[in-house]
């Protein structure tokens, strides 16, 4: 079973300033090991609660992680 949980980040960017966001980390429930880490991938936080609530809830498998994730996010621009 994968467990996908967000992790808050702080960015200082020459371009863009400081700024949050919030990256994924899935991790493997029996191993407790991090399988996947994505960065920056979400800076609304309701959105990306939204977003690991239904991953969790349907179990998004890995190897659909990143796929989806530029789904998503092609939709919200």
């Amino acid at each position: 079973m994968i467990i996908y949980k967000l992790v808050e980040e702080i960015h200082d960017n020459d371009m863009l300033g400081h700024y949050t966001s919030f990256g994924i980390k899935a991790s493997d429930s029996f191993s407790e090991r991090e399988n996947v880490y994505l960065e920056d991938v979400f800076t609304d936080p309701e959105t990306a609660n939204k977003y690991i609530r239904l991953f969790n809830e349907e179990q998004l498998d890995l190897i659909h992680l990143k796929e989806v994730i530029e789904d998503i996010l092609r939709c919200l621009n």
